[in-house]
């Protein structure tokens, strides 16, 4: 059994704002592999599906309307408030479309995490696999890195990495990259949590994974399985 002190000091937060396929894979990856994260919130900044999916495996959902607020520093006053009541550990942003202000980054400081569809730092912005496709790259993925004050310009914890074939479209390469995002998001919220890894000085460096982890197992770079088909 795993020390209910212990599991308080591993909360999570799940920031969303559309399909949840991210959200999904960490909620159940957490349950099946039995890691002692408590989920403690979904919130979302509009009326989304994935709030319906964390719904239907009971996680409690939270909404801060966007179009609710005058502007961006009330929205972000709001969510500041529903984040404390939850009190996370750590923040995971899984497609949350809101860009967060400074402000709300120092009051969370090494607290936040993002998953973003491109090999960082290459291909910040949107669009990522359009514009992958344009360039021919031979090589596209998946970035998890902490938040900061720039937008994805936060030290990069893991990466997925997927080949990229001539046939490709945008919905084919962009398939390929969530099949690693929804493997490494999950892995690197654990190996964060278990104190595999921790943020010093806003760089990620090893740390001393406790024990609730026995069988854990985390690598920064993960390889898409189809290399191996090569």
């Amino acid at each position: 059994m795993v020390d209910s002190n212990r599991k308080k000091n591993r909360r999570l937060i799940i920031m969303v704002s559309g399909r949840g396929s991210n959200m999904s894979a960490i909620i159940n990856t957490c349950a099946s592999e039995k890691w002692p994260i408590e989920i403690v919130g979904v919130i979302s900044d509009c009326n989304c599906p994935a709030l319906q999916i964390a719904h239907s495996l009971n996680v409690p959902s939270f909404i801060c309307d966007r179009k609710l607020f005058e502007n961006r520093r009330n929205f972000e006053s709001d969510l500041v408030k529903i984040v404390h009541k939850l009190a996370p550990t750590l923040i995971a942003l899984a497609g949350f479309m809101r860009i967060l202000s400074s402000d709300f980054c120092d009051v969370f400081n090494n607290r936040i995490i993002n998953i973003h569809p491109s090999l960082l730092p290459d291909y910040k912005g949107l669009k990522t696999h359009k514009r992958v496709l344009q360039d021919t790259k031979k090589l596209h993925g998946a970035t998890v890195h902490s938040v900061n004050k720039i937008l994805d310009g936060g030290s990069v914890l893991c990466q997925g990495i997927v080949p990229v074939h001539e046939e490709d479209n945008e919905y084919t390469l962009a398939k390929r990259v969530m099949e690693v995002e929804t493997f490494i998001y999950p892995h690197s919220i654990a190996a964060i949590l278990s104190g595999k890894v921790k943020i010093l000085d806003g760089n990620w460096t090893e740390g001393s994974m406790d024990k609730d982890f026995p069988k854990f197992n985390f690598q920064r770079n993960y390889f898409h399985p189809s290399f191996k088909n090569k």
